[in-house]
């Protein structure tokens, strides 16, 4: 009988990512995931080298990846106890940024080559533009590996600047819920196939004001890994 030459259709999205990907309230994997089946892998805290080994160690042919990149001076967890370390960078004049950044190209460019070879769907979006790291100073680092990475949108953090949240008086550096959702709907729907999530206004300032004043960093010592999304 002769093999059908349709592909298949790839419904399942796995995601990938630091505490912009996975973090104490609703991220854009929870709007994703109102259009879409999805399993989440990022964590609060991954550096990219962790980003990248849990791409090799999760993604298959029949699941689309999604992944959002961390700053390169982010720390790389080796502890067993990885889900509840919070937030960390390389610190001190002991660490070479060129060597931090290299590392940071080479595992993207590791991650997304397995993929290729692999012949598996992979989407790459930046937390923060390249060179910037946890300081946030942008470093002029010239590397041959810079011209190898992939194409990906303005980063999250970037698009933040121009688009802030409805409710602005927030305490916590990350993304609200309502930046998730519109960095979801306006910069990651069109790039990954997904469908674009449901607005609703009121639903968004009220998560943003619920979320505004948390005080997130007592709440490390108590994290449980990535919170649960309950759909009405």
């Amino acid at each position: 009988m002769p093999q059908s030459n349709k592909k298949k259709l790839i419904t399942l999205f796995k995601t990938y990512g630091c505490s912009f990907t996975e973090y104490q309230w609703p991220t854009w994997t929870y709007w994703l995931a109102t259009k879409a089946s999805i399993e989440r892998h990022g964590i609060p805290g991954a550096g990219n080298e962790d980003i990248a080994r849990n791409i090799v160690t999760n993604a298959d042919n029949d699941s689309i990846q999604v992944v959002m990149w961390s700053g390169f001076d982010r720390i790389s967890r080796d502890k067993k106890k990885f889900n509840n370390l919070g937030e960390g960078k390389y610190q001190g004049d002991q660490y070479s940024l060129y060597r931090l950044m290299a590392r940071t190209y080479e595992q993207i460019y590791m991650a997304n080559t397995f993929c290729s070879q692999n012949k598996i769907k992979i989407f790459n979006f930046l937390a923060f533009p390249l060179e910037l790291g946890e300081d946030t100073k942008l470093q002029n680092i010239t590397h041959p590996m810079r011209k190898l990475m992939p194409e990906m949108p303005i980063s999250f953090s970037e698009w933040c600047l121009e688009n802030q949240p409805i409710i602005t008086n927030k305490k916590d550096q990350h993304p609200t819920v309502s930046q998730h959702f519109y960095y979801y709907n306006n910069i990651m729907c069109k790039k990954i196939g997904s469908a674009i999530a449901d607005e609703d206004l009121e639903d968004l300032r009220k998560q943003d004001l619920k979320y505004a004043t948390l005080k997130t960093k007592s709440q490390w010592a108590n994290y449980k890994g990535p919170i649960n999304y309950e759909f009405k």
